[in-house]
């Protein structure tokens, strides 16, 4: 009976030194586990993180493009208003289906300053054009009894106060043989 107990315990010993073993390889194989899966979950959310990266860079260049496409619509819009006047604008007001909310606020506002700055420069475009024509119809007034040399109360064509109506108004009458040419 004793040897049967050793051979009981020796067959005991190396069953449990094999099971030892297999333990412990399982908590190595676990570790590995452990170690691919935080790698492949570093890598599950870098790739998330450059999607999105790449979601963003996407809708960025979208908003610019939509940024150039709406100043490039506001200048079309802004010449089509100044050729048919400003019943377009009312027009486009009454169909607009929401007229007060608009659908993103940011564009509505780069809308309203890009139409005030192209508005603005027009109005000054328009004065200039305007200064411009008077100049040349100042510069192109000529009158035929004056004097090849002006005297001195006589205001110069350059003179900003100069104006041939006025001029002419201030003038003395010389009869009916006097007569001023305008030319355009």
């Amino acid at each position: 009976m004793e040897r049967r107990i050793d051979f009981i315990h020796e067959s005991l010993g190396n069953k449990s030194e094999v099971l030892f073993k297999q333990v412990i390889k399982l908590d190595e194989d676990i570790k590995k586990l452990r170690e691919d899966h935080d790698r492949s979950l570093t890598l599950v959310k870098l790739d998330v993180a450059s999607k999105y990266q790449e979601l963003l860079n996407k809708s960025m260049r979208i908003e610019d493009t939509s940024y150039g496409n709406s100043k490039h619509l506001g200048s079309i819009y802004n010449r089509l208003q100044a050729l048919e006047g400003s019943s377009h604008a009312t027009y486009k007001r009454e169909r607009s289906p929401t007229p007060n909310h608009p659908p993103f606020y940011c564009n509505a506002i780069t809308r309203r300053s890009t139409t005030q700055v192209h508005e603005d420069s027009e109005e000054e475009e328009e004065r200039e054009y305007e200064e411009q024509l008077n100049d040349e119809d100042e510069e192109q007034s000529i009158d035929i009894n004056a004097s090849p040399k002006q005297s001195m109360d006589t205001p110069s064509p350059r003179d900003p106060r100069f104006s041939p109506r006025s001029q002419a108004s201030t003038l003395p009458r010389l009869g009916s043989n006097a007569k001023t040419i305008t030319t355009y």
